[in-house]
């Protein structure tokens, strides 16, 4: 099952995931420090162990 790292804008924390590709797409997570479902993707790692860097971050979090 993939890995997904999020960065939480209300907590400003990082924390992963693991879920499949379809509970991610649904958007079905949130924040184990806050609960907040306002989350930034960093990125996600197969369980090959690729990484694929987020689209719309500056890379600010390290997901770069």
């Amino acid at each position: 099952m993939p890995k997904y790292s999020y960065y939480c804008r209300a907590c400003d924390e990082a924390y992963d995931v693991l879920m499949s590709a379809e509970e991610q797409q649904t958007g079905s997570c949130c924040c184990p420090n806050c609960g907040d479902e306002e989350k930034q993707e960093l990125y996600s790692v197969s369980s090959g162990g690729e990484k694929s860097a987020c689209s719309g971050c500056s890379g600010a979090h390290g997901c770069h």
